[in-house]
């Protein structure tokens, strides 16, 4: 199966690159048995798992190439499922389920986005980086923060033209549907 993004729709860029980290943190899941927060924190939902874990009972892959007009950062990069995987995957799904994912939550590392909807979600970014929770370290991988206003979201612009890292201390909500970290007046800082 081939999806073929525009690389010119900064939309379509955004989901095959949460796709990508997505995917990429079920397969270092099963592949570790790693902790789910950082599963949460890639945009991995049940829902997500269990289409996913549906692709077949054999091996399966996913290959992820990127543009050259639009550098991600990301690599070039083939997926492998084993078989079995998929069975694996359903299970995570049912344990994400149950899952409360709420607490306090830090990243550090740099803004690779920047989204303001003035007629939906304002002053959110995407920093690729490694995600602190109480229970674990996870990433790097993007992880989606929520600004409280324009002088963060403004000092989120500054940092994403200049390259510079950024540390976000907020909370996330293990009940919202996003999984974004909430961040307060002064929850973040370039570094």
């Amino acid at each position: 199966m081939t999806l073929s993004v525009d690389a010119a729709s900064d939309h379509g860029r955004d989901v095959a690159i949460q796709l990508f980290d997505a995917t990429s943190a079920v397969q270092e899941s099963i592949e570790h048995d790693t902790a789910l927060d950082g599963m949460a924190a890639a945009g991995v939902s049940a829902t997500f798992c269990a289409a996913l874990g549906d692709l077949g009972k054999d091996s399966f892959g996913l290959d992820f190439r990127w543009a050259h007009a639009r550098h991600t950062g990301l690599p070039t990069r083939t997926l492998v499922f084993p078989s079995g995987a998929g069975e694996r995957i359903r299970q995570v799904a049912r344990r994400l389920q149950g899952l409360d994912l709420s607490g306090p939550a830090s990243v550090v590392g740099r803004v690779e986005s920047l989204h303001d909807s003035p007629d939906g979600a304002r002053w959110r970014v995407r920093i690729r980086g490694e995600l602190h929770t109480e229970h674990a370290v996870s990433g790097p991988r993007g992880v989606w923060v929520r600004l409280p206003g324009q002088r963060l979201y403004e000092l989120a612009i500054t940092a994403h033209r200049s390259g510079r890292r950024v540390r976000v201390t907020g909370f996330r909500d293990g009940a919202a549907s996003r999984q974004d970290l909430a961040v307060p007046p002064d929850g973040m800082e370039i570094l």
